[in-house]
C-alpha cells in the first residue's frame, strides 16, 4: 500500500500542468490558384521557442483542418509558460486528398502560406493568409 501512495505521489510531483491561452483566430485563407475540393490543413506555431543553442523558429503548438480555404474560424490552446516568441499561423491546401504536403508520387502544387498572428500575446485575432507558395514546409517561412 505504501507503494502506491509513493508511486502515485511521485507521478503527480512530476507532471506539469501547463498554463494555456486559447486564442480564436478567424479571417481569411485565399490562394492564388482555383483550387480542388479538399481539406486544407492549418497549424499554429511559435515564431521562436528556446534559448542559446536550443533556440529555433516555427515550434509546432498544434493543428486543425478546414474545408477548403475561404472562411477561417479555428480556435487554439497556445501554452504560454514554454517561453515560445510570437504565433504564427501555417497553412497548406492537400488537392490530391493523400494527407501529405507535396509528396513525391503525388500532387507537387499544393499551395502553402503563413502569416504572422499580431498583436501577440491576444485572446482573438483577425487574419488575412494567402496559400501562394508550392510544397514550402512551415520551417520555409520562419522569422
Amino acid at each position: 500500500m505504501r507503494w502506491m501512495a509513493l508511486v502515485s505521489s511521485l507521478g503527480i510531483g512530476c507532471s506539469s500542468i501547463t498554463n494555456e491561452k486559447r486564442v480564436r483566430i478567424d479571417g481569411r485563407i485565399d490562394t492564388t490558384d482555383d483550387l480542388p475540393g479538399g481539406v486544407t490543413y492549418v497549424s499554429v506555431h511559435h515564431a521562436w521557442l528556446g534559448e542559446g543553442l536550443l533556440r529555433h523558429p516555427m515550434a509546432f503548438i498544434d493543428a486543425t483542418t478546414v474545408e477548403q480555404p475561404g472562411d477561417l474560424d479555428v480556435t487554439f490552446d497556445i501554452p504560454m509558460d514554454a517561453g515560445g516568441e510570437g504565433l504564427v499561423l501555417y497553412a497548406w491546401h492537400d488537392r490530391d486528398g493523400d494527407g501529405v504536403l507535396c509528396s513525391i508520387d503525388g500532387d507537387r502544387g499544393e499551395r502553402t502560406g503563413a502569416v504572422a498572428v499580431t498583436p501577440w500575446p491576444t485572446y482573438s485575432a483577425t487574419v488575412e493568409l494567402t496559400l501562394a507558395v508550392p510544397c514550402a514546409g512551415p520551417e520555409t517561412f520562419a522569422p
